[in-house]
């Protein structure tokens, strides 16, 4: 007997997923668990969570249709939002150790993950949008 599959709602999934997440990393930030971590743990959680954001994007078909369901124009504001926090907190800051530290932890642990997603995504759109080649000319029948 098959399994009735059940359905998916993968946008529902994913906004409570990334809700979670931000709720999580703002309570960490809040609490200065990333600045007790140490810099070495903060750099693996950090990679951790962009690879993983980056994975996911790519590897589950669900979301990535999520995702390119998003107008562009948002799609650009999550990714260069973040670009321009990190631009800007790294001139600031006097090292990547603050990237740990109060609100910034929540642009190093949450916004550039999301923000790398951004432009995979609009990459990937821009890719599959790009004009197709001309048609190789042939002489006329006569």
């Amino acid at each position: 007997m098959a399994d009735p599959a059940l359905p998916e709602d993968t946008p529902r999934a994913l906004a409570v997923a990334l809700a979670i997440w931000a709720a999580a990393v703002s309570l960490g930030a809040a609490d200065g668990v990333f600045a007790r971590l140490g810099p070495e743990v903060d750099f693996a959680l950090a990679s951790f969570g962009a690879l993983f954001a980056l994975g996911t994007y790519a590897l589950d078909a669900g979301v990535r249709s999520a995702v390119h369901r998003v107008p562009a124009g948002l799609l650009a504001v999550g990714a260069l939002v973040p670009d321009a926090g990190l631009g800007l907190a790294l001139d600031a800051a006097p090292s990547l150790e603050a990237l740990a530290r109060g609100p910034l932890a929540l642009l190093a642990f949450f916004g550039m993950p999301l923000a790398l997603v951004a432009h995979a995504a609009l990459a990937a759109a821009a890719l599959s949008s790009a004009p197709a080649k001309s048609p190789v000319s042939r002489p006329a029948a006569t």
